[in-house]
């Protein structure tokens, strides 16, 4: 793991906070669902990077009870994946505004 991850992830997890606080307040709840679970994945990355970091800072070998950097990209990348379907498609949508 390239040093300094860990804090590259928390400025990642910060600059999602602040867009996820717009899409709540503006966008459709499944959009805005699906933003909070990316910026999870996100976090849940940091997460796994720094109990490795503070393992192998300790000499403690890698264990299977924190997914592997790979692992958690994957999941990162698959979410942020749903966020794109589900945003395109409240984009995509017609305008209800105004229809009961």
């Amino acid at each position: 793991m390239p040093e300094g991850t860990a804090d590259r992830l928390r400025g990642l997890i910060r600059g999602i906070e602040k867009a996820l606080f717009l899409v709540e307040l503006e966008g459709p709840a499944e959009v805005a669902a699906q933003a909070d679970t990316v910026m999870r994945s996100i976090a849940d990355w940091q997460a796994s990077v720094i109990v490795s970091e503070l393992r192998a800072a300790r000499g403690v070998p890698p264990q299977g009870d924190v997914p592997n950097s790979d692992a958690m990209h994957r999941q990162v990348n698959q979410s942020v994946v749903a966020f794109k379907v589900v945003a395109r498609a409240a984009l995509d949508a017609p305008d209800t505004a105004g229809q009961v």
